[in-house]
């Protein structure tokens, strides 16, 4: 019965986290660096989310 919550939580929790990442690599390989750059001024915010995703799977 734990093994079971645990399984499905980890499934929970790692589907987004791999959606953000692909979202953020693919804004980050340059597909629309010249609209983030005019919309946030600077696309460091998408690798500072980058990071933070890449930590939330390490737990995870």
């Amino acid at each position: 019965m734990k093994n079971d919550f645990v399984a499905t939580v980890t499934h929970e929790l790692k589907t987004p986290l791999a959606s953000t990442r692909m979202l953020v690599d693919t804004l980050l390989a340059g597909c629309c660096i010249n609209s983030l750059r005019n919309k946030l001024g600077n696309p460091d915010h998408v690798q500072t989310v980058r990071e933070i995703g890449y930590r939330f799977e390490l737990d995870v």
